[in-house]
């Protein structure tokens, strides 16, 4: 569950990009659009969507969950081993809460520096200063009636004389400043559905009554003290 944006070795260099909406679904890891949601200002773009995960290598499995984007966090729900999994980040107390709704219990991580990658057209990006990522920006696209910058993102070998080989391709909200879809070579598409911006209840970023701590993830035969 703990993705990390630290970029410090050629596989997580990768998961830059792979990460940036897989993240916030499939429970990967760490969200990926907290960082609005820290600032606590009124720069902070809230809105709600759908995310699919489909592989069209993979007779088109497709995987489906939500997310909530608001001033006091971020939540996902999805599914995973069978089990419902929500996620609650919370940037200013810096932990995330890991819900399994079904046994009624969560666990805590704490000491979380949570937030976004950068998008491949912002200083910090891997686009910009990391010479193994080929980015290039090809233009408009409307998504879902959403104005999107559409990039092209290649990998170069690091071999000498290494081939520039394609990777994905990424359409950045114009307005959230998000990825809202993925495309991979692998056949792996990502996609953020029924996109609503707006604000978010409070009451979906707290912690729900009812829940017990506990200290590991259930297990299929219970729960794990």
């Amino acid at each position: 569950m703990n993705f990390t944006i630290q970029l410090v070795s050629s596989a997580l260099k990768r998961l830059w990009v792979r990460g940036v909406l897989l993240a916030v679904f499939c429970c990967a890891g760490l969200p990926t659009l907290a960082a609005a949601a820290e600032k606590g200002d009124a720069e902070v773009y809230e809105f709600s969507a759908d995310v699919v995960r489909r592989n069209t290598k993979e007779n088109n499995r497709v995987t489906q969950g939500r997310m909530y984007v608001g001033r006091h966090g971020v939540r996902t729900e999805g599914e995973r081993a069978g089990q419902k999994v929500w996620m609650i980040f919370k940037p200013e107390e810096k932990l995330v809460w890991t819900l399994f709704p079904q046994q009624k219990v969560y666990t805590v991580s704490e000491g979380m520096v949570i937030g976004r990658p950068p998008m491949p057209d912002e200083q910090e990006s891997p686009c910009r200063k990391d010479p193994q990522f080929v980015c290039r920006e090809m233009g408009v696209q409307a998504i879902g009636g959403r104005e999107t910058r559409l990039w092209d993102i290649s990998l170069r070998s690091s071999a000498p004389g290494g081939s520039i080989e394609p990777y994905a391709r990424m359409w950045v909200d114009v307005g959230l400043k998000i990825a809202i879809r993925e495309a991979y070579v692998d056949g792996l598409e990502v996609n953020m559905e029924n996109l609503k911006q707006g604000a978010q209840p409070q009451s979906l970023f707290d912690l729900p009554a009812g829940f017990q701590k506990v200290s590991a993830p259930p297990q299929a035969d219970g729960v794990k003290k």
